[in-house]
């Protein structure tokens, strides 16, 4: 009896399979989910070494002096030099587009980021300036003065030190800076012709600093903007070529001429990352 019945069982265990329309069993799979899209480790996605390029603003600031002394051999007369030296100081405001590349390599640590860069850029900032006064002994004669600086590129190595928010890394960057100055300046009058020139052209140095923000595009890409601020120390040079007139030279009179630089720069940029 147990044989009999376990006939019917096993039919009606598989009757319950389901049926299609011509009566042939089917079997019903359950749906595959979709893979999901891989992922770039958050604590690996700054690592390393990476370049870049960026363009820019440049803004300068420059503090120019042209002065001179009394001597009792030489071509002033005593209330001269004060009135020369008073139009002499002078500022001047420049401003140009600044391109250039970066190097550097991050190391990362949790959400914090070291790293050092160095970076070159070419620029055009140059002005000109120009100031005078009639000489107190003298009121129907002048004299004038003439100073102008041009700089043409900047380049610095430095610290950053960070922290990453998701995809986004905030900054703050330390280091040094050089630049080329040219500065040259210019003695004229009409009282008997007097000529006078004096200027330097050399690289100046000085500590920058800054901060920045930077926003990661995909594994190997980022972009970043970035502001930076070095004031290089005075510059300054003497000249004993003061002539007048009929090219009549006057050393006694000793000119001094000296500039001051501030360069702040407003950057954007795009880094690949390797």
């Amino acid at each position: 009896m147990l044989v009999l019945l376990s006939v019917p069982m096993s039919a009606h265990a598989q009757s319950a399979q389901p049926l299609d329309l011509n009566g042939a069993s089917k079997t019903v799979s359950a749906p595959v989910p979709a893979p999901a899209p891989p992922r770039v480790p958050v604590n690996r996605q700054w690592r390393g070494f990476y370049v870049g390029g960026f363009i820019g603003g440049a803004q300068g600031e420059s503090d120019l002096q042209t002065s001179t002394v009394f001597s009792r051999t030489g071509y002033f007369s005593t209330s001269s030099p004060p009135a020369i030296n008073t139009a002499g100081h002078q500022s001047l405001d420049t401003s140009d587009t600044e391109y250039g590349g970066l190097a550097g390599n991050n190391i990362q640590v949790g959400r914090v980021i070291v790293s050092g860069e160095a970076d070159y850029s070419a620029m055009g900032l140059s002005g000109t300036v120009t100031s005078g006064a009639a000489y107190p002994c003298c009121p129907t004669t002048s004299f004038s003065i003439q100073q102008s600086i041009d700089t043409t590129w900047f380049a610095s190595v430095r610290l950053r030190g960070g922290f990453t928010f998701g995809r986004t890394m905030v900054y703050g960057t330390y280091g040094m800076a050089w630049t080329d100055l040219n500065y040259e300046a210019v003695f004229t009058d009409n009282f008997a012709n007097a000529h006078e020139n004096g200027g330097l052209d050399n690289v100046q140095s000085a500590p920058v600093w800054g901060a920045g923000v930077e926003f990661w595009l995909t594994r190997h890409l980022t972009v970043k903007g970035e502001y930076l601020n070095a004031e290089f120390e005075p510059a300054s040079t003497t000249s004993t070529n003061l002539t007048a007139p009929a090219n009549q030279p006057w050393p006694t009179n000793v000119f001094t001429h000296s500039s001051t630089l501030k360069l702040q720069l407003f950057r954007g940029g795009v880094i690949w990352r390797f």
